[in-house]
């Protein structure tokens, strides 16, 4: 792989994260908006549960997109396939688990005694 690969591959990612963090600010700002007026959990949950991860998505698609019009051997590119999957099954279970415990929290906040925190991984990814 050459030095210049490494270089659209970079300008991907800070592209594609740069696109994200737009969407992340003006679109899900509006949904927020929305949200906040509807009588809804579900939405509730959904946006707060994408908040920051659309940088991330951006990041990889932009990698990916990148990745895929280079021709590089096997020796590279299926490592760098499994590393972008890799990151993105994770991605999405960062945004399940955000909602899963929004809706724990959401639904167990009147009862007496309620809970502060849904689970650990709750806890990791707010730090």
């Amino acid at each position: 792989m050459q030095f210049a690969h490494f270089i659209w591959i970079a300008s991907a990612a800070v592209g594609g994260g740069g696109v994200g963090w737009l969407l992340d600010r003006i679109v899900l700002g509006r949904l927020r908006r929305f949200a906040r007026r509807s009588q809804s959990l579900v939405d509730d949950v959904l946006v707060g549960a994408l908040k920051g991860i659309l940088p991330l998505w951006g990041a990889l698609i932009g990698v990916r997109f990148t990745l895929r019009s280079f021709d590089l051997p096997a020796s590279v590119a299926d490592p760098s396939a499994r590393l972008l999957l890799g990151l993105t099954v994770f991605s999405f279970c960062v945004v399940a688990t955000r909602m899963a415990s929004a809706w724990i929290q959401h639904t167990t906040s009147g009862l007496v005694g309620g809970t502060k925190t849904a689970s650990i991984m709750g806890i990791v990814m707010r730090a």
